[in-house]
């Protein structure tokens, strides 16, 4: 049961990170390569993942369960810590990136905002 809900607090960890990564690139990606960053991204999740699902069966075979979930336990964990950092430090900045400008600037009418 304990593995059950690893798993799934894992893959959900894992779809928080992808899911920031994407908008990251949405929002600071130049738009004339934006469809190259985004097309990027998705062979990136797709390699890493397709790997993760081999590599895991491996060690699934030779370390067991338990310790292969511990393992992915302590890296969410780790995972967590380390982008914790992102809704402090880059929350602010999400709001004024050359495709998505600061609210002030949009309903101010400066020139070359739109």
């Amino acid at each position: 049961m304990a593995a059950a809900v690893g798993l799934i607090l894992f893959g959900l960890g894992f779809t928080v990170y992808l899911r920031s990564a994407g908008l990251l690139i949405q929002l600071r990606a130049p738009s004339a390569v934006l469809g190259t960053w985004n097309g990027l991204l998705d062979a990136v999740i797709r390699i890493v993942s397709a790997a993760a699902i081999l590599v895991t069966g491996f060690l699934f075979d030779r370390f067991g369960g338990q310790a292969v979930y511990l393992a992915f336990g302590l890296l969410l964990v780790l995972t967590a810590a380390l982008w914790s950092t992102f809704g402090t430090r880059d929350r602010q900045a999400l709001g004024a990136t050359p495709l998505h400008p600061a609210p002030a600037a949009r309903d101010s009418g400066e020139p070359g905002r739109s």
